[in-house]
């Protein structure tokens, strides 16, 4: 399954994803309230390249997923392939991000924020592994 792989539109998703993070949890966004409902300063955060190679890699393990999905029900269009990406992360990625959260006890807004986001994440992967599929 793997040798089906477009590795061009998983490395493309990758990058279409990380650029949706980045701005997400820029300050023109999200980056403010995030911290606040993380309770930590920007110098609490640590160094930011552990975070930026772990999204690096945790992305492109889904990019891969999404391609073999993808590939598996035989999607054919940006709108089947949105449709798609938005079922994944219903079923798979937002359902147990809400549940870890809930155990966590972190606020809602937290929550939102980071859903959000691997919701536009995963949508923006399936639009670019459509298009470069």
């Amino acid at each position: 399954m793997l040798q089906s792989i477009n590795w061009l539109a998983v490395g493309a998703a990758t990058l279409a994803a990380m650029v949706v993070g980045s701005l997400w949890y820029s300050p023109l966004m999200f980056m403010k309230r995030w911290q606040a409902e993380l309770g930590k300063t920007p110098e609490q955060m640590g160094n930011p390249m552990l975070a930026v190679g772990n999204s690096v890699v945790m992305y492109m393990i889904a990019a891969v997923g999404l391609s073999m999905a993808f590939s598996w029900k035989g999607v054919a269009s940006l709108g089947d392939a949105l449709m798609t990406a938005g079922t994944i992360w219903l079923v798979f990625v937002g359902s147990m991000e809400l549940l870890h959260d809930r155990y966590n006890g972190v606020s809602a807004v937290f929550s939102l924020i980071n859903c959000g986001n691997t919701l536009v994440s995963f949508l923006a992967m399936g639009a670019v592994i459509q298009a470069l599929g």
